[in-house]
């Protein structure tokens, strides 16, 4: 029975916890700078707090390191009077007192011309008189700063105000929600909270020695006079972007407010520090690329998407399906033994990932993030694979339709493949090289801010900026360029169709094999101008939303930008009809499915039937002449 009760009296009491105030005399069951960690078997370890917000300040520290029994006081989920026997925790009481709101950790003193906390070589802070201590004001808008001679006779609040020492004084630091105490001294905005610092990119961490140095930059006027900061974090809903000062013109006035320039208006802007949502802050970086205080501006992005978005999406979605559908039964049928096939694959295949990136785009992805930047080079790649690959079949048909010898067999084989080689080189890889010149030019400072392209931050695109031209040089030219490339050899096959056709007609050739090579070409030059002018009318339409905002235009404008684009998104659809509804393709289709139209069914039974009856009727013409 006694082995019983002292088996089951350490967990009974674990799960009995008291509420009481911090007892006189107890130390601090840690180091300072650590909490205590319980594991679920009633063991524990002693583990470096990584914030540092919540500490036990009394004069004995490390009790547990050489009293494997006894009481103790230390931080864990909470704070605790801990019970200990034989290295297991047996018991542990809340304690229930007051906070001191120091404004930096345990060992430091506050710098109030850094506004950071400074390492002060000791553990003695004589100015507190409670052993439970609360850190910095983490969760406040607004924090100015008060220098103190002395603490003699201030009245330690529950809230909102932290208090410390500094190398000549005092410092008490208040915490407030009014904005209108930047009308009485300049505000200056901070992107992460109190005693936080950016890490690992625009991550908030707590860094106490980081603090706020005006001091970094030429375009703060009077960096040494005294501010009051606003914490701008929980203001911003996506995320951070550095403002180059050698790219952009702003300044941050003597007054708080902080003044840029804007192209669309060609004028400068102020805002306040306290303006809410998106604006500028600063903040320390830790970046390799990036260390240091800089500029930041917050980006503020519209959570719900465009009209025009909502509406194309079901479009692009039946162009996949169509696209897909394309693809399949090309590849069953075997149209891609020959050349023009594997041209055809290789552009639907591209059409049909640029349409699905374009939905996941849309619809999965959040600006501001690495998906974001893989997205939108992702979009710039593919999108000039299926303009290219539309450029090498109207290369192809007008090289075919030019010509009206042939290679035959092997050589013929030989020749189809060195040409998709190069078809290949130049749909691929043509692409490639213009999205890693864009990515090349988008990570360096090497262009004026007009047409360096910047893709991942308000858009997953190539993004057109007030003033920034560089969608319209690296995408829209381009693309453009291969259009006129198209419509030249447009031109130039249909004035040779032409020419061939009145030649025909005019001397009445009958070399039925000529003729029947020019037939095929002309079906074939049929089918790529047919698509071409699909292709065609999109781009132009696309050029001129470059230039020309139809959302500002009205309504009519409006709703026509989403008829035109509902249109264009349906090129899946034009593919299908164009290449795929065919007899040729429906009889082919079927006999590799193994099924028998009804109409050849018919005649088959119908010949067999007059064949049978003329073999009756002659076997018995014959039996008659015996």
């Amino acid at each position: 029975m006694r082995r019983y009760y002292s088996t089951i009296l350490p967990f009974i009491l674990v799960s009995v916890i008291n509420s009481q105030a911090a007892p006189d005399g107890l130390g601090k069951c840690c180091d300072f700078g650590q909490i205590l960690y319980e594991y679920k078997n009633a063991t524990f370890a002693c583990i470096d707090d990584s914030t540092k917000r919540k500490s036990v300040f009394v004069p004995v520290i490390n009790f547990i390191k050489n009293n494997p029994t006894g009481s103790c006081l230390d931080y864990s989920t909470d704070f605790y009077e801990f019970q200990f026997s034989d290295q297991k925790i047996i018991g542990k009481t809340q304690l229930i007192e007051d906070f001191y709101p120091k404004c930096c950790p345990i060992g430091y003193m506050y710098n109030p011309i850094k506004h950071s906390c400074d390492p002060k070589n000791n553990f003695e802070h004589g100015f507190i008189n409670r052993k439970l201590i609360k850190v910095g004001l983490p969760q406040c808008h607004i924090v100015a700063d008060n220098l103190l001679t002395t603490l003699d006779n201030q009245v330690i609040p529950e809230d909102g105000y932290c208090f410390d020492e500094t190398s000549s004084g005092f410092v008490r630091r208040q915490c407030t929600e009014d904005g209108d105490i930047c009308d009485n001294m300049r505000c200056v905005k901070k992107c992460c909270p109190d005693g936080k610092s950016f890490v690992n990119g625009a991550h908030c961490v707590d860094n106490y020695e980081i603090g706020m140095d005006l001091d970094f930059s030429t375009k703060i006027e009077n960096p040494t006079d005294p501010f009051a900061i606003v914490y701008n974090n929980s203001r911003c809903p996506t995320t951070f972007y550095i403002l180059s000062e050698r790219r952009y013109q702003f300044n941050l006035l003597k007054n708080g407010e902080f003044q840029y320039w804007y192209n669309a208006t060609q004028s400068f802007i102020k805002e306040s520090a306290t303006k809410e949502g998106g604006g500028y802050c600063i903040e320390h970086s830790n970046r390799k690329t990036a260390k240091g205080f800089f500029f930041f501006h917050c980006l503020v992005i519209p959570t719900k998407l465009p009209l025009k978005f909502e509406v194309t999406k079901y479009p692009k979605i039946l162009s996949c399906i169509f696209l897909a559908l394309t693809i399949f039964i090309y590849l069953i049928l075997a149209q891609t033994k020959k050349l023009f096939g594997k041209i055809l694959i290789n552009y639907c295949t591209a059409t049909f990932l640029m349409f699905a990136i374009l939905i996941y785009a849309q619809f999965s992805v959040k600006a501001g993030d690495v998906q974001c930047k893989l997205v939108g080079f992702g979009i710039i790649f593919i999108t000039t694979v299926s303009f290219a690959w539309l450029n090498v079949m109207c290369c192809d048909i007008w090289l075919t339709f030019g010509s009206t010898t042939g290679s035959l067999g092997v050589y013929q084989r030989k020749k189809d493949l060195k040409k998709l080689l190069g078809y290949m080189a130049y749909g691929w890889g043509m692409p490639l090289i213009l999205s890693l010149l864009i990515y090349g030019l988008s990570i360096t400072e090497s262009l004026s801010d007009t047409i360096r392209p910047y893709i991942g931050t308000k858009s997953c695109f190539l993004e057109r900026r007030p003033g920034n031209h560089a969608q319209l040089v690296f995408l829209r030219m381009p693309h453009l360029l291969i259009q006129i490339i198209n419509a030249f050899l447009f031109m130039k096959t249909i004035l040779y169709c032409i020419r061939i056709k009145n030649e025909i007609q005019r001397i009445n050739d009958n070399k039925d094999e000529k003729k029947l090579k020019f037939n095929r070409d002309k079906e074939k030059l049929f089918l790529i101008l047919k698509l071409a002018v699909i292709m065609g009318v999109t781009f132009i339409f696309d050029t001129v939303t470059s230039f020309v905002d139809f959302h500002s235009l009205g309504t009519f404008w409006s709703n026509f930008e989403i008829v035109v684009d509902c249109i264009n998104c349906l090129q899946g659809v034009y593919i299908f009809i164009i290449f795929i509804c065919k007899k040729s393709i429906y009889n082919d289709f079927l006999k590799k499915l193994h099924i028998r139209r009804r109409d050849a069914y018919m005649n088959n039974t119908v010949d067999s039937f007059t064949s049978s009856t003329r073999i009756s009727l002659k076997n018995g013409r014959n039996d008659c002449r015996n």
